[in-house]
């Protein structure tokens, strides 16, 4: 799909500040009212821009998080690749986002504790057909605790079709890009193990309609509106707009992680990461400890060349000890299943394809 400039400045501004009111992005772009809502409509009825819903990892109870890229072994169906996630996810309680393109599959998962997250990733040795190890050069899997990571960006894609598309649009006043900050540093209240349940109905994209939810809770309409208020009113779930990579010619994604020297500095490595985001703008930034994963979004193979090039010449950089990135490109197919802490029974599981 084609789009035109001003149509990409929406785009840019919805996923850039999904918080705003449609009568803040008119008028920091410039535009009438009317032509922003009919912009905005037909960007969704295109399936470009999709309405989500997130929440932080120590919401849904996650402590731990754990990512993991390796080769699918040959002539797998993705069918297969997925009962292979679905089954250990299950069994450990273990929430995850699974991407992959026939011969390559990367996870990010959150889990309640470092056994479930090892239980889970090990069961997941199946899809190449071999044992994890360490000096692998084709896979990568780490697994560290949420206590000290600090996530950027959770939702925000908008940095992809500024580089681009050379779209440049001025900032909201008093509007900062979506960043919770550091999650250890959270004061909100913890939810009732009641809601815990019930917060994964809640949660991805598409979002699930009132009636949806109240026939699955066997409650009222109203009362789903009811919790639905009160989950974002304390911050517990909250509003995004997801952008359709794959319709805007976008067909490679990477996985870029770092790894830093132990005895460098969090001020020093978070001083080098400011660097990168000023350069690059990923729409995901993970850090815990000395360690650093993004993700991002390339329209072709000069493009892709070219990021990982600017990237790799920082490497040698005295912060790093390592970088690796990893590449999924073509029919890319996207998997999410939400499961809150305790829960060991299917949550919501949301679908996307074509690299979404």
């Amino acid at each position: 799909m084609t789009l035109r400039e001003r149509e990409l400045r929406v785009l840019y501004a919805l996923s850039r500040w999904p918080k705003a009111s449609m009568n803040e992005v008119a008028h920091s772009l410039n535009i009438s009212l009317s032509s922003l809502s009919s912009i905005k409509t037909a960007l969704l009825k295109a399936g470009v821009l999709r309405p989500s819903v997130v929440s932080l990892p120590k919401v849904l109870g996650m402590n731990f998080r754990g990512v993991d890229t390796a080769p699918i072994l040959p002539k797998t169906a993705s069918r297969k690749v997925l009962e292979i996630i679905d089954r250990s996810s299950i069994e450990n309680g273990v929430t995850y986002k699974v991407m992959m393109d026939g011969a390559r599959y990367n996870i990010q998962a959150l889990s309640r504790d470092n056994d479930s997250m090892g239980s889970f990733l090990s069961g997941l040795d199946a899809i190449s057909g071999k044992t994890y190890k360490e000096n692998d050069e084709d896979r990568l899997r780490m697994l560290f605790p949420l206590d000290q990571e600090i996530m950027h960006n959770i939702a925000d894609q908008s940095g992809v079709v500024r580089h681009s598309f050379g779209i440049d649009v001025e900032p909201l006043t008093g509007m900062s890009r979506q960043n919770p900050g550091p999650l250890a540093d959270t004061t909100m209240d913890m939810p009732s193990p009641q809601s815990l349940q019930t917060l994964p109905l809640f949660v991805g994209s598409p979002i699930r309609k009132d009636s949806e939810i109240a026939n699955v809770l066997n409650v009222s309409k109203q009362r789903v509106g009811k919790i639905r208020q009160e989950l974002e009113k304390r911050k517990l779930i909250v509003r995004n707009n997801i952008i359709d990579h794959s319709s805007l010619g976008f067909e490679t994604i990477g996985f870029f992680y770092i790894v830093y020297h132990k005895d460098r500095t969090i001020e020093e490595i978070s001083e080098f990461e400011e660097r990168i985001r000023v350069a690059f703008d990923p729409f995901f930034w993970a850090r815990n400890g000395h360690i650093s994963t993004f993700d991002y979004w390339f329209r072709g193979l000069k493009e892709l060349k070219r990021f990982r090039a600017e990237l790799f010449s920082l490497s040698e950089d005295p912060l790093i000890d390592r970088m690796k990135a990893f590449f999924l490109s073509g029919d890319i197919t996207t998997h999410i299943r939400y499961i809150s802490g305790g829960m060991k029974e299917r949550g919501e599981e949301s679908v996307a394809t074509g690299g979404r």
